[in-house]
């Protein structure tokens, strides 16, 4: 999965089949709102919290207006 900026939003875009962020449902184009009760919109922040392998965050969406919740196990492709 990579974060990309646009604007002074975050988005997802290459997400790979069978990763972490594949099995929780993220998808290519997805708006980050927060990610583990951090709502900064600054995208080294999300970057940073996305490496801590092993835990279990909450990313808070928004795909086709809508606000969703998805949790990721943070790890590595096998």
């Amino acid at each position: 999965m990579t974060l990309y900026s646009l604007d002074g939003q975050v988005f997802v875009d290459d997400i790979v089949k069978g990763s972490p962020a594949d099995k929780s449902g993220l998808k290519n184009g997805d708006f980050v709102m927060g990610i583990d009760n951090n709502f900064t919109g600054n995208l080294e922040v999300y970057k940073n919290l996305l490496q801590q392998t092993g835990y279990r965050i909450g990313i808070l969406i928004m795909r086709d207006n809508k606000p969703s919740l998805i949790y990721m196990r943070i790890g590595r492709i096998r």
